[in-house]
């Protein structure tokens, strides 16, 4: 299950990446890639102890 805050912050880290892509690297020259906005993939995990 997903808090609302997770998701906003998922979000959040996803469109920093897509406007460093668009403002700091449009030419791929820092980072190569095959297009200027190549796909994202975030995962999340939350791991809860009991007992620690």
């Amino acid at each position: 299950m997903t808090r609302r805050d997770d998701t906003a912050d998922l979000h959040d880290i996803v469109t920093r990446c897509h406007t460093w892509e668009h403002d700091a690297d449009p030419d791929a020259r820092t980072l190569p890639r095959a297009k200027r906005h190549d796909d994202k993939t975030l995962a999340a995990v939350r791991i809860q102890l009991q007992g620690w």
